[in-house]
């Protein structure tokens, strides 16, 4: 099992816990929270899953690091605290995913038919060809679906990165690999 540290909780790192707990070659043996209010509180409730892991929430950036986890998943908010991230980066492996969440945040960017938050690719030429996947999580949240889609090609990533030579990976580096464990599955 590789000892993985799932470091803010917010819109990625909600998602990031579920993914870490489903994935089988992962154990969660940390969550670091910037809001005094969630220091305590259980992985499993701050994730949504519904029911206790046994990792409560810490603000204790050394200890958790002293703790040599071999994996982190970076989710804190570096767009509402740069100055922070940036010293948090600075500490640990990092694995991070950028989404834009609202048209205002890229206004440019091309939209869905809809005008709802979806992945999209469009191929232009002969046929042309566009193809639109919607996906969805937290109570049919789009923003909260393409969340939780990058956090499960991230975390599936972390089992490949922890046998790779240590330096920066971009995403075309790390292969594709299909979902394995609970990732996905409805509880009854």
């Amino acid at each position: 099992m590789i000892p993985t540290v799932v470091w803010g909780t917010g819109n990625v790192g909600r998602a990031a816990i579920r993914a870490v707990e489903a994935h089988p070659a992962l154990t969660l043996t940390a969550v670091l929270v910037h809001d005094p209010a969630k220091v305590g509180r259980d992985a499993g409730e701050l994730g949504g899953l519904g029911r206790p892991l046994g990792v409560a929430a810490t603000d204790d950036i050394a200890a958790v690091l002293a703790g040599r986890p071999r994996a982190v998943v970076y989710a804190a908010s570096g767009d509402i605290r740069p100055d922070d991230a940036l010293t948090d980066i600075g500490r640990a492996i990092v694995i991070e995913h950028i989404t834009r969440i609202h048209p205002s945040c890229a206004p440019d960017w091309p939209s869905p038919p809809d005008g709802v938050g979806a992945h999209r690719v469009v191929i232009e030429g002969r046929p042309r060809i566009e193809v639109t996947v919607e996906a969805s999580d937290e109570g049919e949240n789009r923003s909260a679906g393409g969340n939780a889609t990058a956090v499960g090609r991230l975390v599936s990533a972390i089992d490949w990165l922890v046998d790779a030579k240590p330096g920066l990976y971009d995403a075309l580096d790390v292969p594709l690999r299909p979902a394995v464990g609970r990732l996905g599955r409805r509880t009854a």
